[in-house]
């Protein structure tokens, strides 16, 4: 049983996590419609960081001859797929915008799931679906009145491209699944703190932030479903697992 003190660790790391993934679209957004620096350059700048940083942390336990050249093949393909569609979106759409289609993913996940691997759906998957379609459409309509409408067709191509991004997202926790062989991780229960994020960065940074009453409600909606959701998946397999372990 981990300690008090380790479990609010933990949980802290998760929200700084989640609180700077919620606000890498708005410096994406930042960087490319102020400074003109191309999405390429960040990505390559960005996952040429990450890369050095991980394998600083972690050089005395990695062993690059024991990965398998194909998952890491797979892996890096996602990952940058995915990241460069969120950059090239950021571009075109409301970052807040980038970070709700992102929030998609776990339905996304549970929909490949029945159709390919035939695995039944998570219970609530359609009402709770339902509810963050509808919170996603205030965001998103609730904004529209401050899109010209010359950019309004790039601005539905960037939420296009992100939530083509949470395509690969799903993929990507799919793909972390079959590795692990695990259920979902308690962390992704505050996954919805990245819209809040989102909101807040692009507010202080773009002056982009919530710019209705309906887009208030809509992201209201879309935290709490979001957040409802996750748990109960994490809680299923919590308590899965637990009983295969008392077996």
């Amino acid at each position: 049983m981990p300690k008090k003190s380790d479990t609010s660790l933990w949980i802290l790391l998760a929200l700084v996590s989640h609180a700077t993934w919620g606000s890498y679209s708005v410096f994406a957004r930042y960087l490319q419609n102020h400074h003109r620096l191309g999405a390429l350059s960040i990505a390559a700048l960005a996952n040429a960081l990450a890369f050095c940083l991980l394998a600083f942390f972690n050089r005395k336990n990695l062993n690059l001859k024991s990965l398998p050249a194909k998952e890491i093949v797979i892996y890096a393909a996602i990952v940058i797929g995915r990241n460069l569609l969120n950059l090239y979106a950021a571009r075109y759409t409301y970052a807040t915008n980038v970070q709700l289609m992102s929030l998609l993913a776990p339905f996304i996940v549970a929909y490949i799931s029945r159709i390919f691997l035939k695995e039944t759906l998570p219970p609530k998957t359609k009402p709770a679906l339902l509810l963050c379609f509808l919170g996603s459409l205030f965001m998103i309509l609730g904004g529209q009145a401050e899109v010209q409408a010359k950019d309004r067709l790039s601005n539905w191509l960037g939420i296009g491209l992100s939530l083509l991004a949470g395509v690969f997202l799903a993929v990507l926790m799919l793909e972390i699944k079959r590795l692990s062989r695990k259920g979902a991780p308690a962390y992704t229960t505050i996954q919805a703190s990245r819209l809040v994020s989102a909101i807040l960065f692009s507010w202080l940074i773009l002056g982009e932030g919530i710019q209705s009453l309906a887009q208030a409600l809509g992201a209201l909606i879309v935290i709490a479903t979001i957040t409802w959701y996750t748990l109960r998946i994490c809680l299923t397999h919590m308590f899965h697992y637990e009983n295969i372990l008392k077996q």
